[in-house]
């Protein structure tokens, strides 16, 4: 995409912690001042980020495009600028200062299904996204006891994807007019990014086209 004379840039302020609570934001004036930014009222927004459930009874927590209270996981949204230049929206996004508050945390997951561990969203009943069973416990009783050899072990599997291939820069064009938005990003799900960035921003499936 070519970029001209009326392409924002934009810079987002990410946490740097993952189970924290925004006691305090603030940003310099500098910010609107000396670099000509202009910034987002990220916090006032109410708007809902979109989430679907992809198994019955799936827990669907209330998500903010920027949370109020708390945050689910380090690198999380705190604030955004916008700017004429790249370098601008850089230099306001480190102008924004953010006050944090420790919250408690579990990172094991058997304690994180005890009864009164930390949740990792507030708004939740507790730990548990979903509880679903593929068969019923005779079915699954019976194979066990008619198998020649039973074994069991507990297997950790850690993250695979700690570094993403996929960098976080996303150029977007939206035709007031037509009402049609645009976006250009590195992504494998291009029809996820449509159904989930419609959902947020309050438009249909059929005004956002995503090129990947």
């Amino acid at each position: 995409m070519g970029t001209t004379s009326t392409t924002s840039r934009g810079r987002a302020r990410h946490t740097p912690i993952s189970c924290a609570a925004p006691s305090r934001t603030r940003a310099s004036r500098a910010s609107t001042s000396q670099t000509q930014a202009k910034l987002l009222a990220w916090s006032a927004s109410t708007r809902r980020a979109t989430s679907r459930a992809c198994s019955p009874g799936r827990i669907r927590p209330r998500r903010l495009l920027s949370p109020r209270r708390n945050f689910t996981y380090q690198g999380e949204i705190v604030a955004a600028v916008l700017a004429e230049t790249k370098s601008q929206a850089a230099d306001a996004a480190n102008l924004i200062q953010v006050e944090y508050q420790d919250l408690p945390a579990v990172m094991d997951l058997e304690k994180a299904l005890q009864k009164g561990s930390p949740k990792s969203h507030v708004d939740g009943p507790d730990n548990v996204c979903w509880d679903f069973t593929y068969t019923g416990p005779d079915i699954t009783e019976a194979a066990f006891k008619e198998a020649d050899v039973v074994v069991k072990e507990r297997i950790l599997q850690n993250r695979l994807a700690p570094v993403p291939m996929e960098p976080r820069g996303v150029s977007a064009d939206y035709e007031g007019f037509d009402k049609k938005l645009t976006i250009w990003m590195s992504s494998q799900n291009p029809h996820f990014i449509r159904l989930f960035v419609s959902g947020a921003m309050g438009l249909k499936e059929s005004q956002v086209r995503v090129i990947s």
